[in-house]
């Protein structure tokens, strides 16, 4: 049986993508701008040292660190949805049968 969890994985990816660059007001410059300050401030992310709930390290540690890229709050519940579908898209994959 084949999964279409992919497919539809990467048609919400490409939603999101379309989102975010209306949200540039369709300037893909302005919208690599926005894809490097995301970048930026994930890769430079402190997480918690005590266990937390996925939806706490969004809110305080991914938003704050988003804010501080000057980012439109538009942008940031954007950003925040693409991460959250991902998050969703990979607990899918770990939760299939091995083969």
């Amino acid at each position: 049986m084949m999964n279409f969890g992919l497919l539809f994985h990467n048609l919400g990816a490409f939603n999101f993508h379309t989102e975010l660059l209306e949200a540039c007001n369709w300037d893909e410059l302005e919208m690599e701008d926005v894809m490097k300050k995301t970048v930026s401030a994930l890769d430079n992310l402190g997480l918690p040292s005590k266990p937390c709930s996925f939806s706490d390290i969004v809110q305080n540690h991914v938003v704050p660190a988003l804010e501080n890229e000057n980012l439109d709050k538009n942008l940031i519940n954007i950003i925040i949805r693409y991460i959250e579908h991902n998050s969703k898209f990979v607990s899918h994959i770990l939760g299939l049968p091995e083969n």
